[in-house]
């Protein structure tokens, strides 16, 4: 059985169709676990007729937590041998699970494509590789780029490995629990189709585009190299990893983020921004090809942009 974990906060214009995506799948050996995080607009009355309808929905009330707590008490609720999460804006295609079950088969984590879903409804598909195996440094060289909604994962596989979602965080904490889950499974599968959507441009979502982002994910990579250094893998992978992040990811978390920024802040704000993170983008290295090559070139066009303030913070 399969666990569908949909945290659920102030939701209600996408919840019916993201509960309903996965009571079509063609794959009907599941449960859906619902946790409502406090909201306060009409989520619960939609959860509670379609629970009315369809017993394998299991609804939890819960005061607000915040999605990571609100994810790690579903995979302590949660009775299936497989655990998949789904927001509650996202859906499925009808094929996802049987898909995934499919070839997840003997091994403990597989994913799959998915796409954007503006806020128009057309829909773009992710720009991304489908490798199995050792996949750590392509998710970490954004390769890889599976959603969080895009996993199946054997629930014993995360009690094991004591992995659970990072509840101090509000940013990152699902890029932080696949980059631990990679370093820790060297086997992961993949389904080479599009089989999930993720929605654009909603209030309340759970991706943003604001400045201060910057920080947050420096915090989690950060919390993610720390957990690198203390975990008994080889050499050659952890250094490997290690200067992935340093060469490459993180310096792309902060410059892509302060390019789309540019011009929605005060200069002597952005510049002091700009000033804070500089020791992360100074010594960019073409350690992934042509995106190296793009992030080293907006890492220049930012000088532009910078004006050196008077003080004060940001």
């Amino acid at each position: 059985m399969v666990s569908v974990i949909i945290p659920v906060f102030n939701k209600e214009k996408y919840l019916h169709v993201s509960i309903e995506s996965v009571l079509n799948q063609r794959y009907q050996h599941f449960e859906i676990v619902v946790i409502n995080d406090g909201s306060s607009d009409g989520s619960e009355d939609i959860i509670l007729n379609l629970m009315a309808k369809d017993p394998r929905i299991k609804y939890i009330n819960q005061k607000n937590q915040g999605v990571s707590a609100t994810r790690n008490n579903g995979i302590e609720l949660a009775k299936g041998k497989y655990i998949s999460f789904l927001d509650a804006d996202d859906y499925y295609d009808p094929l996802f699970l049987e898909k995934m079950v499919n070839k997840i088969g003997d091994y403990e984590a597989c994913y799959c494509g998915h796409y954007f879903v503006n806020p128009d409804n057309s829909k773009k598909k992710s720009k991304q590789e489908f490798l199995d195996g050792d996949i750590l440094c392509e998710y970490l060289l954004n390769r890889c780029v599976a959603h969080t909604n895009s996993w199946l994962i054997c629930k014993e596989f995360l009690l094991v490995n004591n992995l659970r979602f990072e509840e101090n965080l509000d940013c990152g904490e699902d890029m932080l629990l696949f980059s631990k889950l990679m370093t820790l499974n060297t086997e992961i599968q993949c389904v080479e189709e599009y089989l999930t959507f993720y929605t654009q441009g909603v209030s309340n979502s759970l991706s943003f585009n604001d400045l201060s982002k910057i920080y947050k994910d420096i915090l989690w990579v950060n919390m993610y190299k720390d957990f690198l250094n203390k975990t008994n893998i080889s050499k050659f992978r952890k250094e490997r990893a290690m200067d992935t992040i340093n060469d490459y990811r993180l310096p792309a978390l902060i410059v892509y983020q302060l390019w789309v920024n540019r011009k929605s802040y005060k200069k002597d704000a952005y510049s002091l921004a700009l000033s804070e993170v500089e020791m992360y983008i100074n010594d960019i290295k073409i350690s992934n090809g042509l995106r190296s090559l793009k992030l080293y070139m907006y890492s220049k066009l930012l000088k532009l942009y910078q004006i050196k303030p008077k003080g004060g913070l940001m």
